[in-house]
């Protein structure tokens, strides 16, 4: 008899245990659902906002392109004059999801930028879109002052709200546009060439000229960084200006024939001795800038050769134009010249 109720007591208590069990893994089961519910659904557009302010994205930022420049001797880096400059300008564009105060910011770009209210504000209301451009050309000046009057529109947007609540941009963004410029037409494309875009179609490079000649430096090197969703770009390091290619005198190969041979630049004489050359080294500016005398001798008379040696070293005779009229460049002596013309 007693054993029975010893069974019966195990029994019990074996069931309750049972039933506890289930009653706390019923619980955790309902805590988990309960809580994912809560993120998922009654806490869904607040995340979703949490991870968009947060996600990033790798970019590579190119630096801006070198400039040429040119100046009279080597001994000095004053008067120069451009003759491959860049100019700036900026392209800025809102994404409309996340403009908050779209009257306040189409009065920012009517005081900025002159544009029109009626034109702008649809594009600030605009549901379902991330990109409207608003304007194509603005200056550096403009973006400055566009930049601190978002600034002190999204503190007074931010003034009064909860930290959760508050928003880390107007939706207002720029992305810097670089054109190239070449002041001096008449040294033109022979000498300076032109930039086009490279084999990628992405970034310009250099085509021909001292443009390709000098890819390299003048591009530079891009660098990755972090950059935040639909944001601008930041990071980078700072361009250094002082750093640059050392001066180098140049003179076009085919006025250095013209010069040696006495004739104009245009003439059969000097095309023919320039194509003869070109097809025994890389390119003009190979034989400008890098092949050494003995180097120079074997594609070319022995004087011309040492006209192009002096032309580096800036030995030359600069005559300026006036009137109308085109400088000149000298480069050999009377004696050289005298000798030229008995060869040819």
């Amino acid at each position: 008899m007693n054993y029975f109720k010893i069974h019966n007591h195990e029994e019990f208590i074996s069931e309750n245990r049972i039933r506890a069990l289930e009653g706390a893994v019923f619980l955790f089961v309902a805590i988990v659902i309960g809580r994912l519910f809560y993120l998922q659904v009654l806490e869904h557009d607040k995340y979703i906002a949490l991870a968009q302010k947060q996600g990033q994205s790798l970019q590579v930022v190119l630096p801006e392109r070198g400039e040429i420049f040119a100046q009279a001797d080597n001994k000095s880096e004053d008067n120069l004059y451009s003759l491959a400059v860049n100019q700036i300008f900026y392209q800025v564009y809102v994404d409309p999801e996340k403009v908050t105060r779209p009257k306040n910011i189409a009065d920012l770009f009517v005081t900025l930028f002159s544009l029109s209210e009626a034109d702008i504000l649809p594009k600030l209301e605009k549901t379902g879109d991330n990109y409207e451009l608003l304007v194509k050309k603005a200056s550096q000046e403009q973006v400055d002052k566009l930049q601190i009057s978002l600034d002190q529109l999204l503190a007074t947007a931010n003034a009064d709200k909860a930290k959760k609540d508050k928003v880390d941009s107007m939706g207002v963004y720029w992305k810097k546009e670089i054109l190239r410029f070449y002041p001096d037409k008449e040294v033109g494309a022979q000498m300076l060439g032109f930039l086009a875009p490279d084999d990628s179609g992405e970034n310009q490079a250099g085509k021909y000229g001292l443009e390709a000649y000098w890819q390299k430096e003048l591009a530079g090197s891009g660098e990755q960084i972090a950059t935040a969703e639909r944001g601008p770009a930041k990071g980078g390091k700072e361009i250094d200006k002082n750093k640059h290619i050392p001066y180098k005198s140049i003179v076009p190969l085919p006025e250095i024939i013209a010069d040696y041979l006495q004739v104009n630049k245009s003439s059969k004489k000097v095309q023919t001795l320039f194509f003869e050359i070109i097809s025994k080294s890389k390119n003009e500016f190979e034989v400008l800038l890098d092949l050494d005398l003995n180097s120079l001798n074997k594609i070319m008379p022995e004087n011309l050769a040492n006209g192009i040696i002096k032309v580096r070293s800036g030995e030359i005779k600069l005559s300026p134009g006036f009137d109308g009229q085109y400088g000149k460049t000298e480069i050999f002596s009377p004696q050289e010249k005298y000798a030229t013309q008995k060869l040819f």
